[in-house]
């Protein structure tokens, strides 16, 4: 065998070569580990991302694979799987990533170890403070953001208000510098507007100083006294012969009962009597349990008026539900909602809320305002959907108009925010006042019923301290003041929209501070007063503002046809300017009618209500729930509004009294036709018809109770 020697020259190439496919090797395996490691971080990445929604989505979760699935998740049907992903939709879970995420959610279902309740409980209370400390940041800029702007807008009204009068006085003509003037001649000063609002804080009943104030439930608290015969064993001495040294007063706020109790299954024996003289029948039910809903209902009407007077307040039904803890009383997860459901769309509320609605509809006007609210049927994100013309709903608010007798808060649910929807609302009701925004749905129907239309003063004065925050950038540090006045001479937009948003804060300061109702003073004499203050205060100061708009006018606003268009899509200049233009003649309306409001507001607080369940719960299901929670909100909202201060006390008296009377009704007429009485199946239709609601309506029932502090 013949051996080959290699040369010197021979190994150097055959090392270098050796070295370069080792390198190469190295850069394969260094490019497969990156590739590895990138995959490793997406994993995690979406590991993390599914415990996030995990803990967001996991006591639904739980709850229902109790209820309809198998313990083993992973081993789902496809069509159970299905159920549970449109479950989580419901609760905002993202629709791309539950695919990766199902696997995840039965790891951690399934595993009940305490790693794992460690990673689901600690990543939620991460998140919960983390969301805290964002939310209490936001509050505070907000807070300092709204100081800032208001010492601004105080700084800009006085130092323009000033240069106005001293052009006036140097006997400048200019229908700038008179407006101007006039507008400063009416100004109130910061000092006056801090006395007024103390004068105002001195006015509320009980309300004597801005700080601690007078608590009305230790006023009204019953004395429970204590036991004067004292058998205590001193641990001292192991005596009890004692002597009353003192009494402690003590205001305490308790449980009447532990939240576990509050909830109670009991059968009630019912007793139905016939009066022997004309056959009349009777249910006798035993006072501490209350009659049903319906005559075939197991939730008595106390437990379902709860529920809807707590969705009023922005707590959720399954929220309620787990305060009663009645979770293992084999209930359904629907049972306390619907029955709720029944008693405001079958039983009292459904009188009372037409009762209610005959009423607003047989005065002279309301105010409005909209609000959006999801309806899951109707936006296509329930298993059952529904055709709609809109996949947004809204709720709509009627209220009557401020100096009304009567108060009503109606809340009407919209299939969507049309003019046809918004005109369906008002039920043939055809409005003498009305006072909205300027949504241009109304603009239309308003004047095919020749309706005194009334455009918030507000919504116009928010745009115009927009365009003011916007120009207030553009000007120097420091101006003297016949530098402003030459601004206002040229007509300068901020000096001219700062002086506009000055003369409104005058018309307002007149609004909250003199027309409150004096006392003995009539409802005819108010408005007269009202009349005349306007004329004198609120016209002229109306008149200049116009004089400043149509000044600019021309630089801002282009015509088209009968309204006006934005010379500059993107100019809050613009915008006001326009807004103003296009709704002239709706913002002055209350100059010449006193029981009109200049603004929107009493329908924007009471609409409030509805965006504080909206945060709570996010949407409702159905159309038929939207209207049933539209009727706890507005027998509520009514209530407080003709001053009842506990609704539920009014509700359950009220309801007692309906349901009682359609049993009796029921029973006899089934008694009349020879049928048993064993079984009510439902109440007869003349006996829901004949309950006469009048002595109930929330300002006659006010009257029969007691007057408190």
């Amino acid at each position: 065998m013949t051996t080959t020697m290699l040369t010197a020259e021979q190994k150097i190439e055959e090392l270098t070569k050796m070295l370069r496919e080792a390198n190469a090797e190295a850069d394969r395996l260094r490019s497969k580990l990156k590739e590895s490691e990138k995959k490793n971080r997406k994993l995690e990445a979406q590991v993390a991302n599914g415990v996030t929604i995990l803990a967001g989505a996991l006591p639904l979760i739980e709850r229902l694979t109790k209820q309809m699935l198998p313990l083993d998740l992973a081993e789902l049907p496809q069509e159970q799987v299905r159920i549970l992903k449109e479950n989580l939709l419901q609760i905002g879970v993202d629709a791309e990533k539950m695919d990766k995420t199902v696997g995840l959610v039965s790891y951690f279902l399934n595993k009940q170890t305490e790693s794992a309740r460690r990673v689901r409980i600690g990543k939620l209370e991460r998140q919960v403070e983390k969301d805290k400390k964002s939310l209490r940041k936001t509050v505070e800029d907000t807070i300092r953001s709204v100081k800032t702007n208001e010492a601004m807008l105080s700084d800009a009204f006085n130092v323009t208000n000033a240069a106005a009068g001293q052009e006036a006085d140097n006997g400048t003509e200019d229908h700038a510098v008179a407006a101007c003037a006039f507008i400063a001649s009416k100004a109130v000063s910061m000092g006056e507007a801090e006395k007024d609002l103390a004068e105002l804080a001195a006015l509320v009943p009980g309300k004597k100083t801005l700080g601690r104030q007078v608590v009305l439930a230790k006023q009204d608290a019953p004395i429970i006294d204590h036991d004067p015969s004292c058998d205590y064993v001193c641990p001292r001495c192991g005596t009890s012969n004692w002597q009353l040294e003192i009494v402690l007063d003590s205001f305490l706020r308790t449980l009447t009962r532990c939240t576990s109790e509050l909830y109670n299954s009991v059968t009630s024996r019912n007793g139905v009597y016939r009066c022997l003289k004309c056959g009349y029948h009777h249910l006798q039910v035993p006072e501490s349990v209350g009659l049903s809903t319906t005559p075939q209902g197991t939730i008595s009407q106390d437990i379902a008026i709860e529920v809807g007077v707590a969705m009023s307040r922005g707590i959720p039904c399954n929220r309620f539900e787990n305060v009663l803890n009645v979770h293992n009383e084999q209930l359904g997860s629907d049972t306390l909602g619907r029955n709720a459901h029944r008693w405001m769309s079958e039983g009292p509320g459904k009188a009372m809320l037409s009762a209610l609605a005959a009423e607003l509809h047989s005065q002279s006007g309301c105010s409005c305002d909209e609000t959006p609210f999801d309806i899951l049927q109707q936006s296509g994100k329930s298993r059952k959907t529904i055709e709609s013309s809109a996949k947004q709903a809204y709720i709509c608010v009627q209220n009557s108009l401020p100096r009304a007798e009567k108060k009503v808060e109606l809340y009407v649910r919209l299939e969507s925010r049309s003019a046809e929807s918004i005109v369906e609302s008002f039920d043939d009701w055809k409005p003498r006042r009305l006072i909205t925004d300027a949504y241009t749905a109304y603009l239309g129907w308003v004047r095919d019923i020749g309706c005194v239309h009334q455009v918030c003063l507000v919504h116009w004065r928010r745009k115009l301290l927009l365009a003011v925050k916007e120009l207030r950038r553009q000007q120097p540090a420091k101006a003297d003041l016949h530098a402003i006045g030459e601004q206002i001479r040229n007509h300068d937009p901020y000096r001219l929209l700062t002086s506009a948003a000055s003369a409104i804060a005058s018309i307002y300061h007149a609004e909250t501070k003199e027309y409150r109702r004096r006392e003995g003073e009539t409802t005819k004499e108010l408005l007269q007063r009202i009349h005349a203050g306007r004329q004198e205060n609120a016209r002229p100061l109306m008149d200049r503002i116009d004089v400043l708009i149509n000044l600019l006018a021309p630089r801002y606003a282009k015509r088209k046809g009968d309204r006006y268009e934005k010379t500059f899509a993107d100019s809050p200049v613009s915008d006001a300017v326009v807004y103003y233009l296009n709704a002239r003649d709706q913002l002055r309306s209350f100059l010449n009618d006193p029981q009109l409001a200049p603004d929107t507001n009493i329908s924007e607080r009471t609409v409030r209500a509805v965006t504080v369940l909206r945060a709570a719960s996010g949407f409702k299901q159905s159309q038929e729930f939207t209207d049933s929670m539209c009727g706890w909100f507005t027998l509520v909202q009514t209530a407080k509004a003709n001053g009842i201060r506990d609704p539920i006390a009014w509700l359950k008296e009220y309801g007692e009294a309906y349901l009682q009377y359609c049993y009796d009704e029921s029973l006899t007429y089934e008694a009349d036709r020879g049928r048993p009485l064993r079984k009510l199946m439902h109440f007869v239709p003349a006996a829901t018809r004949g309950f006469d609601v009048t002595p109930w309506l929330p300002w006659e029932w006010v009257k029969r109770q007691p007057q408190t502090r």
